[in-house]
């Protein structure tokens, strides 16, 4: 519709292709076998969160163990109220907190929730299920102090919850929320972007914004408003792929303001998939995101092992999708495609395990 060069709209279809294809074919090479790819990925995980704790415990004790790995692994460090925020190799401790998100979910079950069949099952199939790689995992996660861990941990207890559909299961869930709330409210870190969210909004109702708003919240909150006035204008198929970056230049609320410095900042991604999918492909870019959520979803209950396995390792990946949609808008970062392949494999190989 030229609201982009046709090049610029080229390059960035291109650079969602490839990736896309890449990951295809590796799960083809795999085999389509879920299992084999997430304990892959689990040792991935369990490997990252250790240099992350490690780092983590240089940045208080300065042992050099920070120097030794940055020499080899680039790690990026990110200060905190108690020690540093763990990034691991991925940059950002928000980035890290969703990339590892899945092997949380499978730590939370693996700790507290899983029984004697389930464990023997797990070890039948050479998955980690000592607790020190659980704790480690889980520790790393917390360690982000990013309210996508919480967030992530949060999802994973009410999957879980729904697999289970147990008394004791409700109880120890609704502990485990209250738990991670008081975390949320207690840590400087996580606290500032809950109330940051809050205080901006009511700010700009006020048409005032507080010169102590947190950064990553004033530019979700721009990104938001500019996704709804874009989606007015252009409801069922949004402005066109690729093209957030000129709904931000037309409708950001920063602009002209104090807080010009944000007004297009992450204007490629939305800072959030969800955002940037409704801006660019409107109501129907939702629908078939909800259409490919809901017809991968696991919701058959089982007593088999293999297939409760399963049904773990989807939601799994389902709480890597939902956290990536929320907070991060850029559709390959991190392996994005891996967890949604994995998603869609998990129903599949579900399904022709339940039949045979």
């Amino acid at each position: 519709r030229g609201i982009i060069p046709i090049m610029d709209f080229v390059k960035v279809v291109g650079s969602l292709v490839i990736p896309y294809t890449y990951y295809w074919y590796l799960w083809l090479f795999l085999g389509e076998n879920v299992i084999k790819a997430f304990k892959l990925y689990l040792k991935g995980a369990y490997f990252v969160s250790i240099v992350g704790l490690l780092v983590f415990v240089d940045s208080i004790f300065h042992f050099g163990i920070y120097e030794a790995i940055n020499s080899v692994l680039r790690i990026s460090r990110h200060p905190a109220e108690f020690g540093i925020r763990i990034s691991g190799t991925l940059g950002e401790p928000t980035y890290f907190a969703s990339t590892i998100a899945p092997a949380a979910c499978f730590s939370i079950y693996n700790m507290f929730f899983s029984d004697s069949p389930i464990r023997e099952k797990l070890r039948e199939h050479d998955f980690i299920t000592g607790r020190i790689p659980t704790i480690v995992i889980l520790s790393a996660s917390l360690l982000t102090y990013s309210t996508i861990a919480l967030a992530g941990m949060f999802l994973s207890v009410i999957f879980v919850l729904m697999m289970k559909r147990q008394f004791k299961t409700l109880l120890a869930s609704l502990s485990a929320v209250l738990l991670l709330a008081s975390i949320a409210m207690t840590n400087a870190e996580v606290n500032n972007r809950i109330t940051g969210l809050l205080d901006l909004s009511s700010s700009m109702d006020d048409g005032i914004i507080k010169p102590d708003a947190h950064g990553s919240s004033v530019v979700l909150y721009n990104h938001a408003v500019i996704t709804w006035e874009n989606l007015k204008r252009n409801p069922l198929f949004g402005s066109g792929f690729a093209t957030h970056p000129v709904a931000t230049t037309e409708y950001s609320i920063f602009k002209g303001t104090t807080y010009d410095v944000f007004s297009d900042m992450n204007a490629q991604d939305a800072s959030s998939m969800l955002l940037r999918i409704a801006s660019e492909l409107g109501l129907f870019g939702i629908a078939m995101v909800a259409l490919f959520l809901t017809r991968g979803f696991v919701v058959l209950r089982c007593t088999d092992p293999t297939l409760t396995i399963l049904k773990l390792i989807s939601s799994a990946f389902l709480v890597a999708i939902i956290l990536n949609l929320l907070r991060q808008g850029n559709f390959i970062l991190h392996g994005f495609p891996f967890f949604v392949f994995g998603y869609h494999f998990a129903r599949k190989q579900f399904n022709s395990t339940k039949k045979s």
